[in-house]
């Protein structure tokens, strides 16, 4: 039986002003849930309000004790001569020793300003992935890939343990088809 590792309830969520009202949602661990919805409805800023960068005017989040959260955001900032290698940046966001996955390894050595956005976002989503996160909130994770690598961070999503939870936010219909059961 599953437990519930968050609850949020009648939340009101902004920034300066609200951007969603009186939201609710209740995720179970082993859930697989993707949201799509038109751009400025709030998908994002309910992300931010989990992690804690949104405001909350009202309502609450209630995490389970202990709750490990990864949290890839939808915009890659821009790297400008940034010596940190993509092994460098895997091992720090997965913080254990694991096997990079193979899909990594033709540039898994390149510094990050030396990668495409699209190397750099598979390279976080599937470090975040190999994490010990209980709960992954994914927002826009396919937008920059190309087919081949959206295939491989739909597989890799797919062979994630069965108690991890995920929240995937994207426009793409068929990928969010493929990586949620909700």
């Amino acid at each position: 039986m599953s437990s519930t590792i968050l609850t949020i309830s009648k939340i009101t969520a902004g920034y300066k002003i609200p951007v969603i009202r009186d939201y609710s949602l209740s995720l179970n661990s082993g859930d697989r849930i993707g949201l799509h919805g038109k751009n400025g409805s709030g998908k994002s800023t309910l992300l931010r309000a989990i992690v804690g960068i949104a405001h909350c005017f009202s309502g609450t989040i209630v995490k389970s004790t202990n709750l490990k959260i990864a949290y890839l955001v939808q915009y890659q900032p821009e790297i400008e001569e940034l010596s940190i290698t993509g092994r460098d940046c895997f091992y720090a966001l997965v913080n254990r020793a694991v096997a990079i996955p193979d899909y990594l390894l033709s540039y898994i050595d390149l510094r990050l300003d030396q990668m495409s956005t699209g190397q750099r976002q598979l390279l976080k989503a599937l470090s975040l992935l190999h994490s010990d996160a209980d709960l992954f909130l994914f927002d826009e994770p396919s937008s920059s890939l190309d087919d081949l690598a959206k295939d491989f961070l739909v597989k890799s999503l797919q062979a994630l343990d069965k108690n991890k939870t995920t929240l995937i936010i994207s426009h793409d219909r068929d990928f969010l088809t493929r990586v949620s059961t909700t």
